[in-house]
């Protein structure tokens, strides 16, 4: 199984303790001399393991997504290459949805929306190294 693969949410594994009922996300935003915006989140999952994902993106014209993938004693790591225009897009819908929660009592949660940048990442972008 050397292929990521695409994320059903059947396929995700959730346990009734802290920080694993759920998919946790982290995104951090910084503007100095550069931008660089990062989007973070874990997968656990029963088919592929455990999924450490990262996106970046920095202003230009591609971005990139790394995933550590630990399934045993297994790691391997993949970067994927994707068109920008499709990390805003994804940073858009999140950050979108999460002001809107802020006038909500529900807790923000942004695990369906990385699932789907994740997935359309696998459909559209390009896999520049696997070791």
């Amino acid at each position: 199984m050397n292929e990521l693969k695409h994320i059903d949410a059947d396929d995700l594994i959730f346990e009734n303790k802290p920080l694993k009922d759920r998919i946790n996300t982290e995104l951090t935003l910084q503007d100095t001399d550069w931008m660089n915006y990062v989007l973070q989140a874990v997968f656990r999952t029963k088919k592929q393991g455990v999924l450490k994902v990262k996106f970046e993106y920095s202003g230009v014209v591609d971005s990139e997504m790394r995933v550590i993938r630990i399934k045993g004693k297994r790691k391997r790591r993949y970067t994927y290459s994707f068109d920008s225009d499709i990390f805003e897009k994804y940073l858009v819908k999140f950050m979108t949805y999460h002001l809107a929660q802020w006038e909500k009592q529900e807790v923000f949660y942004g695990g369906d929306i990385v699932i789907e940048f994740y997935n359309e990442i696998l459909k559209k972008g390009c896999l520049k190294e696997c070791h």
